[in-house]
C-alpha cells in the first residue's frame, strides 16, 4: 500500500518564474506576485422591474502586486539594488513565461519595509491596460505618461 502522503501522477505549478530585475549593481529577487485582471462593466436594466437584461465591459486592466527582495553577490551590489530609484510612472518589463505577467508594466506604487530583524523588501503595484500598447502602433501607453 501506498504512503497516504505521496500522491503521483498529479502536477502543479510550483513557484514564481518571473526573472530577477536587474537595479544597480545588484538584483531584485522577487518572492510573491498577484495578478489581477479586470474590466469596467455596466449594467442594463430593464425599467420595469429593475431586471438586469445585459452586462458590458469595457477598457481591460491588469494589475500586479509584486514583494520584492535586494541582493547581490556581495552586500555592496545588494545595497545598491535597495538604493535604486524607481518612480511612479515609471515602467518595468518582467520576464516571464506567463504570458499574462511578461511584457512592460506602469508603476503605480513603490514601497520599501526594512526591520531590524529581518531583511529589506520591496513592494511594488503595476498595472497595465489591455497589452499595454497604444492601438494599431508600437508605443507602449507608458511611455506616453509625463
Amino acid at each position: 500500500m501506498s504512503d497516504p502522503s505521496v500522491q503521483t501522477g498529479f502536477g502543479c505549478v510550483w513557484g514564481i518564474e518571473t526573472q530577477n530585475l536587474e537595479v544597480g549593481f545588484g538584483i531584485l529577487l522577487p518572492l510573491d506576485e498577484d495578478l489581477m485582471v479586470t474590466r469596467d462593466n455596466e449594467q442594463a436594466y430593464n425599467t420595469v422591474n429593475g431586471e438586469v437584461l445585459a452586462e458590458t465591459f469595457y477598457r481591460k486592466q491588469s494589475v500586479i502586486r509584486i514583494r520584492l527582495y535586494p541582493g547581490g553577490s556581495t552586500m555592496g551590489n545588494a545595497r545598491s539594488a535597495n538604493q535604486w530609484q524607481m518612480e511612479p510612472g515609471g515602467e518595468l518589463f518582467l520576464d516571464d513565461p506567463d504570458l499574462a505577467i511578461w511584457g512592460w508594466w506602469v508603476i503605480l506604487e513603490l514601497g520599501k519595509s526594512r526591520k531590524f530583524d529581518s531583511k529589506a523588501y520591496w513592494d511594488l503595484t503595476l498595472r497595465r491596460h489591455g497589452n499595454n500598447f497604444v492601438g494599431g502602433s508600437n508605443q507602449r501607453l507608458s511611455a506616453t505618461v509625463f
